[in-house]
């Protein structure tokens, strides 16, 4: 026989003895209690029937002091007495109901006191009635009392041999008991010390299997205290710290003399804390075994960690609960990176809600298409339809453009991209325009699996461009009268202009000695009008030529054109003492010809307006505002009322004088005409006498922006299925 079984059969045959000697001593305490419960309960009937007795004897005699006194304090004495005589005689009848032989007595006994007491009460009555003389012949009740006496007598006897036989009958349960665990305990005894000797060289024998065990555990634990991308501890059954690895360290900061014997919720924050989540996780893990949660723990510096935990229950073989295994990683990282991803999911989804877009996805192998409510509401539907397939798409379509929309289906299994705008019919049979734009998804082999996309309603953006062609019809139109109009000003009045301004030049050189000096001031005048005309001519068709010629985008040096304006512009009045302060590498994209017409006339005004300081400054560069790249020039010239800054780019607006500052009002219209066809704007900042910076921006990077979207629908390849396009409309 093994040691096992040894010991199981000594243990066990302890046990079963152990087992007897218990139930003889339920079975005995058991009877004891229900004979002390009797003895009790007799005892209480012993107390009642007295009780009785008494309240008898009080209702006599408070039924007596009435009849001699006549007072009515000794009345409500006896009824009083009355009641709890009839109270008390019922308790009696509920203590004594599992005796058949107490209950006739009480039978007896409840009939012999109705009756004494109505003759109580009878004496009551005529003494309440015609006072002391007729109550004072009532003979007293004492045969009935008697009589209740004697009831009451026997039921005491009664109870008292039930008294005397269930005392003594507990009393030889109790030595019976005794008895019977003596003897178990002696026998389990002789088997429990058989078994003690059988343990002691079974546990000489473990003791050298624990040995090796123990290395084996310390090995492990080594291995464990070297992970450093886990934190593995240990808890106890009350969730203390019994152990700490090297990864538990470098994760929450805390090292193990910081750490052991501390409560595992110092990882969780207040709010958690408060929620009683620590216990609750050990209570979870002990009732089913295991626990998994991802949250925010708390390191020891106070930040926060997004974790991914596991605690798992640690059973001895017998089963018994003996603590916690707790392994946390530290995946802030990957929760911020699902949370990006989260963001931009919700982003998009935006997105396309603003922009009016319904999603699709189409399984290319069953045809069938999963959509979201914009969708069918762009079909003209107001909740999701049932069933939707390809079939059900090009049923919608108009018959005119069907063809084409299944070609285009078929070679975007071939390009990875489906792009179209066609026409639909709504239920309520309304025409209109969408457009269509998805890309195929592959499966491993690279064979088209999915089509997902959007569409949009462009009816009323067809309908914008339907009328945006007209517009441009009327535009082509006003640009051909308005080329007309600059050849007639450049050809039909330069005729008339040259002619005057060369015969008043003729009439001066030739008759100025017979003009007196009112004479030559009128010539003059004439003159001066002539070159005024002319100069706003060439403004005129400067403008023009500005508004409609082609703009040829290129890299455009604002250094190197603002320097050359400078230069020519000393030329022209070397002796003037202007200081120009250019600053380097002012690069932008743009037609350099119309934006050499900027600078020209910013620079030339700048010239023009500092004319009348002893020492002028004239600055070219940059600024960052609001974000955006801006140019500027800059000079310290008279400037201008800041009230009129709305009216300094119209046409023919000036705030200066002719006489005071030449020019034609042209220069400033004609660059923000510029300045907007190059997407974007101009505007100016001044005071008087302290000087005017006017200030614009480019919008360099149109043509990037708009070859990088256009280039969203190149092909990616060839997309093929066996080697052929596939036509997805036949498979259905």
């Amino acid at each position: 026989m093994s040691f096992k079984a040894k010991v199981a059969a000594a243990f066990g045959a302890s046990l079963l003895i152990l087992l007897a000697v218990g139930f003889l001593s339920y079975q005995g305490i058991v009877a004891q209690n229900e004979d002390q419960k009797w003895v009790i309960h007799t005892h209480s009937v012993l107390e009642s029937i007295d009780t009785l007795q008494e309240e008898l004897s009080e209702t006599e005699t408070d039924q007596r002091d009435y009849i001699i006194g006549g007072e009515g304090t000794f009345l409500t004495a006896y009824r009083e007495a009355t009641t709890r005589v009839s109270r008390e005689e019922l308790s009696l009848h509920d203590l004594i109901g599992d005796n058949r032989l107490q209950q006739q007595l009480w039978s007896q006994l409840n009939v012999q006191i109705s009756l004494h007491l109505s003759e109580l009460q009878k004496a009551i009555d005529i003494r309440s009635g015609k006072g002391l003389t007729v109550a004072s012949v009532m003979p007293p009740g004492t045969q009935k009392r008697d009589e209740i006496t004697g009831l009451l007598t026997k039921m005491k006897v009664v109870d008292q041999q039930l008294v005397s036989e269930r005392a003594e009958r507990a009393s030889a349960s109790a030595r019976n008991m005794q008895t019977a665990i003596v003897t178990g305990e002696m026998l389990a005894f002789v088997f429990l010390f058989g078994a003690g000797i059988l343990i002691h060289h079974e546990m000489e024998k473990r003791k050298r299997t624990e040995q090796g065990l123990r290395e084996s555990e310390e090995r492990f634990r080594l291995m464990v205290s070297e992970v450093r991308d886990y934190a593995i501890i240990m808890l106890d059954l009350e969730g203390y710290i019994t152990s700490w690895n090297a990864g538990a360290e470098r994760i929450t900061g805390y090292k193990p003399d910081e750490i052991l014997n501390t409560h595992f919720s110092i990882f969780f924050p207040s709010e958690d804390i408060a929620a009683r989540k620590p216990p609750s996780e050990l209570e979870i893990a002990a009732k089913r075994g295991r626990f998994e949660d991802e949250s925010w723990r708390v390191r020891k510096d106070g930040t926060k960690f997004w974790a991914s935990v596991v605690i798992t229950a640690l059973h001895d073989e017998h089963g018994q609960l003996r603590g916690f295994a707790k392994v946390t990683r530290d995946i802030t990282e990957r929760k911020k990176s699902e949370e990006a991803l989260k963001e931009s999911e919700s982003r998009l989804t935006l997105a396309v809600d603003s922009a009016h877009m319904g999603v699709w996805d189409i399984d290319l192998k069953s045809g069938g298409i999963v959509r979201s409510l914009r969708h069918d509401q762009i079909f003209g539907y107001s909740a999701l339809q049932q069933n939707w397939t390809v079939d059900t798409l090009l049923n919608h379509i108009i018959p005119d453009d069907r063809d084409m929309v299944k070609a285009k289906f078929t070679e975007a299994t071939f390009t990875g991209n489906f792009r179209i705008e066609c026409r639909i019919a709504r239920p309520d049979l309304s025409i209109h325009w969408i457009a269509l734009r998805g890309r195929v998804h592959r499966n491993e082999y690279g064979g088209p699996v999915r089509m997902m996309g959007v569409v949009v309603n462009i009816t009323e953006l067809k309908r914008a461009q339907d009328q945006l062609v007209l517009r441009s019809a009327e535009l082509e139109r006003a640009n051909k009268e308005l080329e007309a109009f600059c050849y007639s000003v450049s050809h039909d009045l330069r005729a008339p202009l040259r002619a005057i301004d060369g015969f008043a030049h003729a009439v001066f050189e030739g008759y100025s000695g017979q003009l007196d000096d009112i004479g030559k001031d009128y010539l003059h005048r004439v003159m001066l009008a002539a070159g005024r005309m002319g100069a706003l001519i060439d403004d005129l068709l400067t403008l023009s030529r500005v508004s409609r010629a082609e703009i040829a985008r290129e890299e455009v040096d604002f250094t190197e054109l603002g320097q050359s304006i400078a230069l020519e512009l000393q030329r022209t009045e070397p002796k003037r003492k202007v200081e120009f302060v250019i600053a380097p590498n002012l690069q932008a994209e743009g037609d350099s010809r119309l934006l050499r017409t900027v600078l020209e006339n910013l620079i030339g005004n700048s010239w023009k307006f500092t004319s009348k300081r002893e020492y002028a400054l004239i600055e070219v560069g940059t600024e960052s505002i609001d974000g955006i790249k801006a140019f500027f020039v800059r000079d310290n010239g008279v400037g201008f009322d800041p009230k009129y800054t709305n009216r300094l780019f119209e046409a023919f607006q000036r705030l200066h004088a002719a006489a005071e500052f030449p020019g034609t009002g042209i220069g400033l219209a004609s660059a923000q005409r510029i300045i907007q066809r190059h997407g974007g704007r101009i505007w100016a900042d001044a005071a008087v006498g302290k000087g005017a910076t006017f200030y614009f921006t480019l919008l360099g990077q149109r043509k990037v922006v708009e070859r990088d979207m256009s280039g969203w629908n190149q092909p990616q390849g060839e997309d093929l299925e066996n080697g052929k396009p596939i036509d997805l409309l036949s498979r259905r």
